[in-house]
């Protein structure tokens, strides 16, 4: 098997490690000497970079993962603060946010499955936001989401739903980027999917936390 990490900082995480393994490194680790994992992620990039990283994804690649949108979703979070008349008026703002991610996350989807390799979609993680910030945060978080699972089930693809991986505070660097201890996390849910070569469907189950 040879995996190709596709998007952004959930995969490309070795600048908030403080010098520990990163989730490329896990990944090796989790799925063992006989697999190879490749890196084209690129801490930063949203998802219209993800056509750009497919260039450089390795022809011998057999399986694709594929973690983008939280730089889309951060880039809309001055709509919380915007000074709007009516909840409708800012519902509005949000949903042509929505519908401009949508389209582009979908575009980018169907080059990446249009490879024909299997793909893991990754859902964006909450975060480790302040309280005063996190309920506002995470409900955007929710709708970005709601695309990204959406488009992954139309495809066929199987999901890891990060908000159910990464749930400690001390999963995190910052408020946004997963440090070794939640890249270690993130990697074991990656390895178990693809080593069991899972089918299509949202991961964890909710009865595997218990």
């Amino acid at each position: 098997m040879n995996v190709a990490l596709v998007g952004d900082s959930t995969l490309d995480n070795a600048a908030y490690t403080s010098g520990g393994p990163a989730v490329t490194d896990q990944l090796r680790v989790e799925l063992g000497e006989s697999h190879s994992v490749s890196l084209v992620a690129r801490d930063g990039d949203i998802t219209r970079d993800v056509p750009h990283q497919l260039r450089s994804m390795p022809g011998s690649t057999t399986h694709i993962v594929l973690s983008v949108g939280g730089n889309d979703a951060l880039a809309h979070l001055d709509l919380l603060s915007s000074r709007v008349a009516t909840v409708g008026e800012a519902m509005s703002e949000l949903g042509r946010a929505l519908s401009q991610f949508e389209g582009d996350y979908r575009r980018c989807l169907r080059e990446v499955v249009a490879l024909g390799r299997p793909t893991i979609v990754c859902a964006i993680y909450n975060g480790n936001f302040l309280p005063d910030e996190r309920g506002a945060i995470e409900c955007t978080a929710r709708l970005f989401n709601d695309v990204i699972i959406q488009a992954a089930s139309d495809a066929g693809c199987t999901i890891l739903d990060l908000r159910r991986v990464c749930v400690d505070r001390s999963d995190f660097f910052n408020p946004i980027e997963a440090n070794t201890q939640g890249g270690a996390k993130i990697a074991r849910g990656l390895g178990e999917l693809l080593l069991a070569e899972t089918p299509p469907g949202i991961f964890p189950h909710r009865r595997d936390m218990v």
